[in-house]
């Protein structure tokens, strides 16, 4: 049973994430034993459950209005409105509605911001660019900053790409176990 605060996130942050995954993110965060990155926010319910769940520092990488000119989005994209001032302005309501101090917003590009990365990861949560090439891109640049017995958790293992970086890049690589699926979050530990 989750904690009143946690259950208060879950039902009040919008976002595009189940009871289960949203209660599975808190308990990876909770067993984490360093620093946290989540790649993908939106208006913050993963942000929300995660740091609600670790006293480390969450770095919260997002583009949200940062997109460049021939961002051309889908209708999901623009109904979700992913990319506009106010989402930002969202999230941070949200992380501040919730008093959680230890919230630090990334605001910009992944694929930037991973050459120059250089923070150790007790956790790393991707939920950016659902592309093979975004996610794989995502994936390489950050998770060799993941720590023995860190996690690795990704959202939305139903969509193709994520999928087949998952079962043909990350499995075989042999730097992670326990595999675990909750809903459409896909889990794992380091080794």
């Amino acid at each position: 049973m989750p904690d009143k605060k946690l259950e208060t996130i879950i039902n009040s942050v919008p976002g595009i994430m189940s009871k289960a995954e949203c209660l599975k993110l808190h308990m990876l965060a909770r067993n984490s034993e360093d620093n946290i990155l989540e790649i993908g926010a939106y208006k913050g319910l993963s942000t929300c459950c995660i740091a609600s769940g670790t006293k480390h520092n969450l770095y919260s990488m997002d583009l949200w209005d940062l997109r460049n000119a021939d961002f051309k989005p889908s209708k999901k994209v623009i109904s979700r409105g992913y990319f506009l001032t106010d989402t930002y302005k969202q999230f941070l309501n949200n992380v501040s509605l919730f008093s959680l101090k230890n919230v630090i917003s990334v605001k910009g590009d992944s694929k930037e911001i991973g050459k120059i990365w250089k923070i150790s990861l007790g956790m790393l949560f991707i939920d950016g660019d659902h592309t093979y090439d975004g996610f794989l891109s995502d994936y390489s640049l950050f998770s060799k900053y993941v720590i023995s017995g860190g996690f690795l958790a990704v959202h939305d293992y139903v969509i193709k790409p994520v999928a087949t970086v998952i079962e043909e890049v990350i499995k075989p690589s042999g730097l992670w176990e326990s595999f675990e699926l909750t809903d459409s979050l896909w889990s794992a530990k380091r080794i």
